[in-house]
């Protein structure tokens, strides 16, 4: 079963239930907001406070339907002269998946790498949640119709408790559309949306959501692979602004690290435009030393 908590009238984010005592743990980290660039206390309960718990109940079993993101370890097991079982490390077994016939080559492992590399130079860095296929069903999935409520704060309308799975650090090409704001006969509407690409990993569908480092979401559209053999190289999709009426904008950033790529660009608390430059390296005598204009130039001199 999953919990619905309120305290004060405020929903709070429950961390775990043990469904055997009927103990309900909230979460006592804060969130960070983007908008303010603060970072907000958690919301506990005190002497004097209401608090009130909605629970459902849902079947037994998560779902086990196959999809693209699961990826297998193949491992080889043997018997040794003892009549022991021996086997490969996962470790050092690679990782593959359902879509995959032959594995990549030289050639075009190359052709990955130098696009990798012309996103870490000249791409946008956002963070990507994935839509859950695979898990626990909500208990606000309608037996009737077939479908999940479109407001549930659970599984943000996807049928499966926690929603998407997140966020990953994902660098896609930039920005190379204007945007607007159009009148309808619903108000006025901000649009703008943009064809872009990304490298093979994590695999990406529609329906999954992109976040900005200004806190700007992104609805992903049908996602195009090019591929050579079976093997994934780019994925090319179109983004689109969503209203901030969207159910996908009630997914929680907890805190400033998962808005921040890489690790040596962050934000100053209260100043989300200031970018310092970290590239320094304390080891290496100045006279001898070759700094870059940009944060990501230290990623490449490390290596």
């Amino acid at each position: 079963m999953n919990v619905f908590v309120t305290i004060d009238g405020v929903q709070v984010p429950v961390s775990s239930i043990s469904s055997v005592g009927g103990e309900v743990e909230l979460d006592r980290r804060g969130v960070f907001d983007v908008a303010s660039q603060t970072f907000e206390p958690p919301v506990l309960p005190t002497p004097g406070s209401v608090v009130l718990a909605s629970y459902r109940f849902l079947e037994e079993g998560p779902t086990t339907s196959l999809y693209q993101r699961i990826f297998y370890r193949v491992s080889t097991v043997a018997s040794d002269d003892g009549g022991g079982l021996i086997e490969t490390p996962l470790a050092k077994a690679s990782q593959t998946n359902t879509h995959e016939v032959e594995k990549i080559d030289w050639v075009w492992r190359e052709a990955v790498r130098r696009n990798r590399f012309i996103l870490h130079h000249g791409g946008e860095r956002v963070k990507v949640f994935i839509r859950k296929a695979v898990g626990s069903k909500c208990g606000c999935f309608s037996e009737t119709n077939r479908q999940p409520s479109s407001d549930c704060l659970v599984c943000y309308g996807t049928g499966i408790i926690g929603g998407y799975d997140g966020p990953y650090d994902v660098v896609v090409a930039p920005d190379d559309s204007e945007k607007a704001i159009a009148q309808s006969n619903r108000g006025r509407s901000f649009t703008h949306s943009y064809e872009t690409w990304t490298g093979p990993s994590p695999l990406l569908s529609q329906r999954d959501f992109v976040v900005k480092l200004n806190g700007d979401r992104y609805g992903i559209g049908p996602v195009r692979m090019p591929t050579n053999r079976g093997m994934q190289l780019q994925q090319h999709f179109s983004i689109s602004h969503l209203d901030e009426g969207d159910i996908r904008y009630k997914v929680r950033v907890l805190d400033t690290s998962t808005l921040v790529v890489p690790q040596t660009r962050y934000l100053n608390p209260g100043r989300g435009d200031a970018i310092p430059m970290t590239t320094e390296r304390e080891a290496i005598p100045d006279e001898r030393e070759i700094r870059g204009r940009n944060p990501v130039f230290e990623n490449y001199h490390r290596r």
